[in-house]
């Protein structure tokens, strides 16, 4: 797959904000890690859609193993679509 750019939708951006707030709320600094790893893995999506495969209903999973997030997205002609980023542990039922 070539190389396209990665957009949020809001209920994911929303998702991440929090994740910020709350690293950032254990301890100063952390919030900003989440954030620049969070950045990684959009990169790694945006030069590799295809990098994982679909998990379900053509929404791909990827694994933010340092944080335990998990990135859910889709890849479309133009562009990569990230729907949900939640924490692994949350309950699978949340899951899309």
């Amino acid at each position: 797959m070539r190389a396209r750019p990665v957009r949020l939708l809001r209920r994911a951006e929303s998702h991440v904000t929090k994740a910020f707030d709350w690293y950032e709320s254990k301890r100063p600094g952390l919030g900003a890690d989440f954030l620049a790893a969070f950045e990684r893995f959009l990169r790694r999506i945006a030069g590799n859609p295809g990098v994982c495969p679909v998990y379900r209903d053509n929404v791909r999973r990827l694994f933010m193993k340092s944080f335990s997030y998990l990135i859910f997205y889709k890849v479309t002609d133009a562009e990569s679509i990230v729907v949900l980023v939640i924490h692994a542990n949350r309950d699978p039922r949340y899951w899309p």
